[in-house]
C-alpha cells in the first residue's frame, strides 16, 4: 500500500513547512491528486488519519482535489479528456497521445494556526 508512504510524506512536508511559519497546529491540508496518479483516495484518507496521530497535524483534515486526466493528440494537436491510458483521440481517432494532466500529486496549501508572539 503505497498510500501509507504518500500520507507520511504529505504530513512530513506539511509539518516542516508549518514549523517554519511558527505554526502550532495544522487544521487542513489541501492536495491535488490526478485521476491517473495511481493513488487510491480512500486508502490515502485512512492512512493520513492514522499517520497524523501525535503530530501537529493530529485531527486535521485532508482535502483531496481530483485532477481529471487530459491528453494531447500528437496528430491533430487537440486536448481531450482521457478515460484510460489507452484512450484514442476523440477528434481524429489518432493513437499518439501524450498525457498532459492527471498524474499530479502535490500539496496546494495548508490551513494552520500560528503562535502568537
Amino acid at each position: 500500500m503505497h498510500e501509507l508512504s504518500i500520507a507520511t510524506r504529505i504530513i512530513d512536508m506539511a509539518v516542516q513547512h508549518a514549523r517554519k511559519q511558527k505554526a502550532y497546529r495544522i487544521n487542513e491540508i489541501h492536495v491535488n491528486v490526478g485521476d491517473f496518479s495511481g493513488v487510491e483516495k480512500d486508502s490515502l484518507l485512512f492512512c493520513f488519519d492514522e499517520m497524523c496521530k501525535g503530530t501537529i497535524a493530529d485531527n486535521s483534515k485532508l482535502n483531496i482535489n481530483s485532477i481529471a486526466a487530459v491528453g494531447l493528440c500528437l496528430d491533430c494537436q487537440i486536448e481531450f479528456p482521457m478515460e484510460s491510458l489507452f484512450s484514442i483521440c476523440v477528434f481524429c481517432g489518432g493513437s499518439k497521445i501524450t498525457l498532459i494532466r492527471g498524474m499530479e500529486m502535490d500539496i496546494k496549501y495548508l490551513k494552520i494556526e500560528m503562535d502568537e508572539e
